[in-house]
């Protein structure tokens, strides 16, 4: 059986000739698998039931055995037909084919009743074939003029302009038939002459000796015709490369399902119909995809610019062919075929007038290439609008019947999930595609670490745009034993890596790292520090086949680095505590990562020593801003530490905890609990300083809530000090209980408690006793009792102390300490009404935060210099 559209509807070799059913498979031939909503919209608006009258009219078909019902509610012709083979026939540049498959105009005669969008359709359809076949008309003219056969000429020209139920003429297509029937003496030129000057062209006769120019636009397979999402950007900065005469090899570099064709494909339609004389001798599309291999390439090139065969016999002789043109030939799909480079740089050299747009999922390596990197569309949202990727989300989730009020409830989650997958327009159009099943949510959630369920793309898509699996499995294919493997263990990190990592963890020179980020399997991020990393989807791909022995091997390197990192920290933290503490924060989920993975391996020793450095010798939680995987983590640490009778490391990591808690997370009922846990362990290891801390700390925390029992903290605190007869301790508690007293406006008492606390600092410094918490004591207890003194309301008062508590942290050559001498004095002096001197301050101690990379500090001055330029502005 076979359906004929093409001047006339019938189904050859079966009984079925009522139009109706014919016309409702005529549709599913030409726009592939359609859901049964859809079909009924189109053919069945108006009737009381559409749903009901769909069936009716499909048992029909399916007596027939031309029709399948697919599993999710999507109907499918099983019948060829001949208007969708000359289609193929078109973009398979196979001209002759075309012009003898058609038979008249799609549908001619048909006499049925159509809807408006019915109506549409057929119109549509039938013009978009007629330019097809006009098309390959004047293709054959052309080649026909440049072989000297003139009638052939003669006769293929008047059928292309002569075709009935074809468009107007467009721009690029009146550019390519003028020269043609110009110099065949045909009378037509004339009008068309006339048509072109009405348009502004200015065309020239052909070069016959060459033979025909291709004037030729991207011919769009059925699976394209769908809309255009964004990619402004990139257009535009296309052209303009395409502009500059020095820009002669460019090529457009990225993962496969990235959209790289179609973009390509987009900018030649508008160079070709839009600017036809910027290429005077045409843009030509060349697909490479079923490219036999390097050596088809000339010969495709040949055949797709209708050139002599021997043109096509090697790349000199393409050269010569091309020599005088000014043309540009896009080559699509370049990585199948990357040792027909040397054919590329021939005729760069020896056609200058030709240019060279090349979609490639490696880089070429030729000198004068210009490499433009295509990544995923945009994730950013302008006001309400939805992004582009979320555009083309919700347009291909409204093919498969996606709700429009669940399009509006769900946009945010439709943002995230396009986010999570940085914009990839494969990965989108299938994940959007499952919205005709699940919810986004589900969707969303499904995709983590899995591939599967991007794998049902359109039947009638290309075989590589049906999965994304389908769209990395080519580029895999091409590697080497040394890529692959280098590949699999370094789907061991978790987000980004540096070179020194990838070195020891998967055994990779710098060489073959470069190879790989050619290959557009490895990406930079472009931020100049030397981070490396994946594409999600790219991750996933690779970890489905990271397994066994190299997989294993990994982890176990991954985990010795971040071990070994992490130790090199806690030693470096003190002199460079920025450079320590950006590295840590750019390598942080690998650093948890291999932390957890110590501490679920049967590593507890390990894990737990890793997490002590970050959390306690680093001191990462009080320094950065984390969220809460970091808490958890250190809980989880210190739990086990506790289990494992090791006291002194599990007090001090259950503190941090507290710390965090208390000051990040803001969350006093579980700061009180960790806080009263360590004390726990300060008792078991019998440490005297940490139990007074503790005790100190709990009675400052707890007297908003129970002053009872803040007071018996204080007491037990004070005890313990005095027992052990270390003024450094009792200093301590002094300064905590001082503090307190500032918390209830005790201000008298806070000040005595401060005053005692720095009189017993300073004899501490000045007897060298104490260690290194002497001059500690000392800088706290100053900016204590200069901010109780302030706050009692003798602000020049708390001057002198404030930059006394300056001077002996420059002394001390502590940046930190400085930092916050300078927000203290920056307070005062603001509180002053010296609000020039309080933002020398505050900058200055915005510079040292920066420079410490206490980030949370930092921002909170930065709201400060911030509300200190609006009193300015107001009182101007």
């Amino acid at each position: 059986m076979k359906l004929r559209t093409l001047g006339a509807l019938q189904l050859e070799g079966a009984s079925l000739t009522r139009p109706k059913p014919l016309l409702k498979l005529a549709y599913l031939a030409l726009n592939g698998p359609t859901t049964r909503r859809e079909l009924a919209d189109v053919f069945f608006r108006d009737a009381d039931d559409p749903r009901d009258s769909l069936s009716t009219s499909l048992r029909h078909l399916r007596k027939a055995a031309v029709v399948d019902l697919l599993p999710d509610d999507r109907i499918a012709s099983r019948v060829p037909c001949d208007a969708t083979d000359l289609l193929a026939d078109f973009d398979a540049y196979r001209y002759e084919a075309v012009l003898a498959a058609y038979d008249g105009p799609f549908l001619d005669g048909l006499d049925v009743e159509l809807g408006v969008d019915l109506e549409d359709w057929l119109f549509a359809t039938r013009e978009a074939i007629a330019r097809r076949v006009r098309s390959a008309a004047l293709h054959r003219a052309r080649a026909k003029l440049a072989e000297g056969r003139l009638d052939d000429a003669r006769q293929l020209a008047l059928h292309a302009v002569s075709l009935r139920d074809a468009p107007e003429l467009e721009m690029d297509e009146l550019a390519s038939a003028l020269p043609v029937l110009e110099k065949l003496g045909l009378p037509e030129a004339a009008q068309l002459r006339e048509l072109a000057e009405g348009y502004g062209l200015d065309v020239q006769e052909p070069r016959v000796e060459r033979r025909a120019r291709p004037r030729t636009a991207v011919a769009e397979a059925p699976h394209r015709n769908t809309p255009f999402f964004g990619r402004q950007v990139e257009l535009r900065a296309l052209d303009a490369l395409l502009r500059d005469p020095d820009q002669r090899l460019i090529t457009l570099f990225g993962l496969g399902g990235v959209g790289k064709t179609r973009l390509v494909a987009r900018l030649a339609e508008r160079l070709a119909v839009r600017e036809p004389q910027r290429f005077p001798d045409g843009v030509a599309f060349v697909p490479l995809e079923t490219a036999s291999g390097p050596s088809a390439v000339v010969p495709a090139i040949a055949a797709r610019l209708a050139l002599p065969p021997a043109a096509g016999a090697h790349a000199a002789a393409l050269a010569d062919a091309l020599a005088g043109w000014h043309a540009l030939l896009v080559l699509d799909n370049f990585e199948h075929v990357l040792p027909a480079v040397d054919d590329l740089a021939v005729l760069l050299r020896a056609a200058p007038g030709v240019r060279l747009l090349v979609t490639s999922r490696s880089r070429l390596g030729l000198s004068e290439e210009r490499t433009v990197e295509l990544s995923g569309l945009s994730t950013q949202r302008e006001g309400e609008q939805p992004s582009d990727a979320a555009h083309l989300f919700l347009e291909r989730a409204d093919r498969v019947g996606f709700p429009p009020a669940a399009a509006a409830r769900d946009l945010d989650a439709i943002e995230a999930l396009c986010t999570s997958l940085e914009g990839h327009p494969l990965g989108i159009e299938l994940a959007a595609s499952m919205t005709r099943a699940l919810d986004v949510r589900t969707i969303h959630a499904s995709l983590a670490g899995a591939l599967d369920v991007l794998d049902h793309g359109p039947v009638d898509a290309p075989e590589r745009h049906r999965a994304v699996r389908s769209a990395f499995e080519p580029t895999w294919a091409l590697l080497g034993s040394r890529e692959r493997d280098a590949l699999l263990r370094l789907s061991v990190f978790q987000a980004g890596f540096q070179f020194d990592a990838a070195a020891v963890v998967a055994s990779v020179s710098l060489p073959l790292l470069l190879q790989l980020v050619d290959r557009a399997l490895v990406r930079s991020d472009g931020s100049g520090r030397g981070r490396f990393g994946f594409h999600p989807l790219v991750r996933t791909f690779l970890r489905e086949r990271a397994t066994g022995t190299v997989a294993d091997d990994a982890r176990a390197a991954h985990r010795r680095f971040f071990q070994d990192l992490l130790a090199d920290a806690a030693q470096r933290v003190a002199g460079e505590p920025h450079e320590v503490l950006d590295r840590v924060e750019m390598d942080l989920p690998d650093v948890l990562h291999a932390i957890t993975a110590a501490l679920d391996e049967g590593g507890a020793d390990v894990g737990v020593a890793m997490a002590h450095a970050l959390v306690v010798d680093v001191d990462y939680l009080q320094a950065r801003d984390v969220g809460v995987d970091l808490v958890v983590l250190a809980r989880r640490a210190a739990t086990i530490a506790e289990d494992a009778g090791n006291w002194s490391v599990a007090e001090r990591l259950w503190t941090k905890v507290a710390n965090a808690e208390r000051v990040r997370q803001h969350d006093v009922d579980d700061a009180v609990r960790a806080y009263e846990r360590a004390l726990v362990l300060a008792e078991r290891a019998d440490d005297t300083a940490r139990r007074v801390m503790l005790h100190a700390i709990l009675g400052a925390l707890l007297d908003a809530i129970n002053r009872d029992e803040a007071e018996g903290h204080f007491e037990a605190a004070n005890t313990l000090a005095n027992a052990a007869g270390d003024a450094a301790m009792q200093c301590e508690v002094l300064q905590r209980w001082g503090y307190v007293s500032t918390l209830r406006r005790d201000w008298s008492r806070s000040i005595e408690q401060y005053t005692v606390a720095v009189e017993m600092a300073e004899r501490l410094v000045a007897r060298r006793q104490g260690g290194s918490r002497a001059p500690n004591l000392l800088f706290f207890g100053l900016l204590g009792l200069g901010g109780a003194v302030g706050e009692s309301g003798d602000l020049a008062g708390s001057l002198p102390i404030r930059f006394r508590a300056l001077g002996l942290a420059t002394d001390r050559g502590q940046h930190l300490w400085t930092a916050y001498a300078h927000v203290e004095l920056a307070h005062a002096h603001s509180d002053l009404g010296r609000l020039d001197e309080a933002a020398m301050h505050a900058r200055e101690a915005m510079r040292r935060f920066e420079a410490h990379g206490a980030e949370a500090d930092r921002a909170k001055v930065a709201l400060f210099i911030d509300a200190l330029e609006r009193r300015g502005a107001d009182s101007r």
